[in-house]
């Protein structure tokens, strides 16, 4: 029962879960139902009906469930893609203000030539930003398909609410604007290069198509 109680889990929580069937046994053989340790059946992915009965009766086509599946576990993938380059990008702003010394910038002992700023001023300014990374990242997917042009449009509002949400962070010091749209362009491009591997794709959202990335 324990061990039936662990795959429910991970079935009801996981976002791709619902995909796995884990049947469990008991030791005379017999399958252990959701409902003996107070779940309710497993339902349909296409319809939310019990999906035995879906299945009894054959409701929906093999072609129907694969595409579901897809959608499923591409929708997954690109959450994962994109919580990834949120988290390497936030990282490189926490390294950049933790190289010490450099002189007249913001590090570990001081502040240099910025009265207004410290590293933990940099810190939530980059803590601030990471939702935008990952939304960056998630239009570069969105727009994969579309002009690189396209992309860089619908970071630029994006781009706006990042630079909002830094201030509020900040208490309106200016940390990294400049990162809001360099790192933002890159975050974009990353969505786009896991479809269609275009390198130059960063100059071309620019709007410079020569432009060797």
């Amino acid at each position: 029962m324990e061990i039936k109680k662990i795959t429910v889990e991970i079935e009801n929580n996981l976002s791709v879960g619902r995909l796995f069937d884990m049947d469990v046994l008991d030791e005379n053989g017999t399958h252990i139902e959701r409902m003996e340790i107070g779940e309710s059946p497993r339902t349909c992915l296409l319809c939310g009906n019990p999906a035995k009965e879906c299945a009894r009766s054959r409701t929906h086509s093999v072609a129907e469930l694969e595409q579901t599946t897809k959608e499923l576990l591409l929708k997954e993938f690109q959450e994962q893609d994109s919580r990834r380059i949120a988290e390497l990008a936030c990282r490189s702003l926490l390294y950049e203000v933790c190289t010490t010394p450099k002189p007249g910038l913001v590090d570990r002992r001081n502040s240099g030539s910025h009265k207004d700023m410290d590293c933990f001023t940099f810190m939530s300014s980059a803590a601030s930003l990471w939702p935008y990374f990952q939304k960056c990242a998630q239009m570069g997917m969105e727009t994969a398909q579309e002009p690189p042009k396209e992309t860089f449009r619908r970071l630029r509002w994006a781009g706006k609410i990042a630079g909002y949400d830094m201030n509020q962070a900040t208490n309106g010091v200016n940390t990294h604007k400049g990162a809001l749209f360099s790192i933002g362009i890159l975050c974009g491009a990353l969505g786009r290069l896991l479809r269609e591997k275009c390198k130059s794709c960063i100059g071309r959202m620019c709007g410079d198509d020569k432009r060797n990335c």
